[in-house]
This record gives structure tokens, sequence and C-alpha cells, in this order.
């Protein structure tokens, strides 16, 4: 995910910067620091589904994505990220 902001002097960039040009998103795992990662995920709240959304930090982001490989829950997943 990147993030397009206006500056004070009405410019919009993209975040996180990246010096030269950014990958296209297919690439994305193979450079991870062009990117933010979000982690999405859904949880039962009054009988509803509620989708939710956690930060990755990019140093986190081999072992969300291996947890999530796994199979792992989403509880384990979550305390992974918070840690």
């Amino acid at each position: 995910m990147t993030q397009r902001k206006k500056d004070k002097n009405g410019v919009f960039k993209t975040y996180p910067h990246v010096d030269g040009e950014r990958v296209s998103r297919d690439l994305a795992f193979d450079y991870p620091d062009q990117f933010f990662w979000i982690y999405n995920y859904s949880i039962k709240r009054d009988g509803k589904w509620k989708t939710q959304s956690k930060s990755v930090p990019r140093k986190k982001l081999w072992s969300v994505r291996s947890a999530i490989a796994e199979g792992k829950p989403v509880s384990y997943v979550l305390d992974l990220i918070r840690s």
C-alpha cells in the first residue's frame, strides 16, 4: 500500500518516499521498503462481520507472512504484530 499526501505547497507526494522509481505492486514482496504493509482480518461483532486492519512493521513482515501461510489464527498474527 502507498499513501498520497498533499504537502504545504499543494503538491501530492507518495509515501513511503522512494529514491528513483517505485517498483510495481507485483514486485512488492521483493522490495518491502517501498510500501506500507497492512494485515486485514474480520471479526464478528453483534452478529455481523467487521473488517479491521492493523499496520505491519516492515521488520515483522516476513514473520507475519509466514504465520499467515502456516494458517495461524488471527489472534496469533495480531500478537506477533504487537510484540
